[in-house]
């Protein structure tokens, strides 16, 4: 990456390249960590990464939730969805699981 790059950035591209290497590696947990550093201290990179990193990093849980239900825990795969939920809201995808989850777990008023 050039020097002109890094200063207009401040790194941010470096730490997103990091967690989309373990996104994509299914290293969902890794992923986050790595996504929470640029949504919780956005530095660089404009409003492109933060964005982008909240994006995927609601992927994530969804996807660790995804692991859960289908093992059939869905006590331990409502709080990843829930938390997906809550940094993509618009996901309809993600309301759809969660309920799905609260439904097996006889949280009917929930669903």
């Amino acid at each position: 990456m050039s020097l002109f790059k890094k200063i207009l950035t401040l790194g941010g591209n470096e730490t997103y390249d990091r967690a989309m290497n373990h996104y994509n590696c299914a290293e969902y947990e890794e992923a986050i960590r790595e996504f929470d550093k640029i949504t919780k201290f956005p530095l660089g990179g404009g409003r492109l990464y933060p964005r982008l990193a909240l994006f995927y990093e609601g992927q994530a849980y969804r996807n660790l939730g995804l692991v859960e239900m289908h093992q059939g825990r869905f006590a331990e795969a409502v709080p990843k969805f829930e938390k997906a939920a809550q940094l993509t809201p618009e996901n309809v995808e993600i309301h759809l699981y969660l309920g799905l989850s609260y439904n097996n777990e006889g949280r009917y008023e929930d669903a």
